[in-house]
Formats: C-alpha cells, structure tokens, sequence
C-alpha cells in the first residue's frame, strides 16, 4: 500500500520453494491525517538476494 510504514511485530514461520517464503504479523501505518494502525499478515518471497512483498491482509 502505498505510504504505509510496517514494524515487525512476531515472525510466523518460513518455507523453502523456489527460495524462501516468510509469514510475519506487521503494524500497519497508513500516512492519513489519523495515522491509522491495522494488524495485517504479511508473505514476503526472498530468492538471490532480492526480497518482494507478495501478500498482505488486514486481521484486525
């Protein structure tokens, strides 16, 4: 999402494919005037060195 800031907050768990996927819980901050929090699951794909986000949704 464009102007969202993520802390990490608990590291889920990992899977090896075609390098390596990783599941994390991460505060969401969204850059509006209210600086709104959200939980959200976050799956990055990390292979040769590059790290992409593939997926995220909002749990609460």
């Amino acid at each position: 999402m464009v102007g969202a800031t993520y802390a990490l907050v608990l590291y889920c768990g990992h899977q090896i494919v075609t390098g390596i996927n990783y599941m994390i819980l991460c505060e969401q901050r969204l850059s509006d005037m209210d600086q709104t929090k959200h939980l959200v699951k976050m799956i990055t794909h990390v292979f040769m060195g590059e790290c992409k986000i593939v997926f995220v949704e909002q749990m609460i």
